[in-house]
C-alpha cells in the first residue's frame, strides 16, 4: 500500500466513524488483538468504498453488495 492509498483509506475511516455511519472500534490493549466486530465492518466498508472510488466502471449493484447510509 503506498502512502496516497493509506491516507485515502484513513479519511474514508474517519468520515465513516465521524458521521455515525459505524461504531468506534476498540483499540487493543496489551498488545493482545483481539476481533472485534466495530473493526472488521470499518475494515470492510473502508474497503469496499476504496474500491468503489478508485475504479472506472462501477460494478451493478447485487443482493450481497455493501449499503451505506448516511444520516443527516
Amino acid at each position: 500500500m503506498d502512502p496516497l492509498e493509506a491516507q485515502s483509506r484513513a479519511i474514508i475511516a474517519a468520515a465513516l466513524i465521524i458521521r455515525g455511519a459505524v461504531e468506534v472500534p476498540l483499540i487493543p490493549t496489551g498488545g493482545h488483538r483481539l476481533p472485534d466486530a466495530a473493526g472488521m465492518r470499518l475494515r470492510d466498508l473502508t474497503d469496499y468504498l476504496y474500491r468503489l472510488l478508485t475504479i472506472n466502471d462501477p460494478p451493478e449493484p447485487d443482493e450481497t453488495s455493501v449499503t451505506v447510509t448516511v444520516q443527516e
